[in-house]
Order: structure tokens, then sequence, then C-alpha cells
């Protein structure tokens, strides 16, 4: 199965900090790694939800790339396609393959 990479993407994992002022957690985005990736929507694509009185939509894709063994659904992925935009792993990895791709559900959410 050969993968179409046609999407940079930014893989983030979470560090946990405490803010200096008001000792309260922090979380901050740490760069993993760059890698080429291919995205495709999930159909149906748009799911809607009322969160404390807010909108919010959200939009779910596969995100498929060769395989890599240090990416966990704690991480996240920015994709730089014009204006970058966060994605939540809300699913896998799954191998694909012999160890040939990995493949994640991923999730942006808008209000």
């Amino acid at each position: 199965m050969v993968i179409n990479p046609n999407t940079r993407v930014r893989i983030e994992y979470p560090v946990a900090g405490v803010d200096p002022v008001y000792q309260t957690p922090t979380v901050a985005w740490t760069l993993l790694g760059m890698a080429w990736a291919e995205m495709v929507d999930k159909l149906p694509a748009r799911d809607e939800a009322l969160l404390n009185a807010i909108s919010l939509s959200s939009v779910r894709s596969r995100i498929r790339m060769r395989y890599r063994q240090d990416i966990d659904a704690s991480m996240r992925f920015v994709i730089m396609r014009g204006q970058e935009t966060v994605w939540s792993i809300i699913g896998g990895p799954a191998m694909i393959g012999n160890k040939e791709q990995i493949e994640f559900l991923c999730e942006r959410k808008s209000t």
C-alpha cells in the first residue's frame, strides 16, 4: 500500500510545568519532529456539539505516515497547509503492513 504524502506535519508532545507567578499547572508543547503525511477527511466530516453554551464544530481526518515508534495519543499534530491548524490525536496509532506505515484518527475543533 503506497501513501501519497501531501501534507507537512509538525509533531508535538506536552511538557507539564508550573506558572512562576500563580503556581498553577501549565502545559507547553515541544517539537518532537517533522514529517510528510497523507491526510484524508473522515466522512461524515462535520459533528457539532453544545458544550457550556458554546457551539463547537469538529472535523475528523485520518493521518497516515511512514512507520515510527515515537508517537502516541498524548501528542498532537500541527498541519502546515497555509494557515497552521492544531489536530488532537483521538485514535491510534494503528500499524499498517509490516511496520510500513502508521495511521491516526485526528480531530480539530472550532467554535
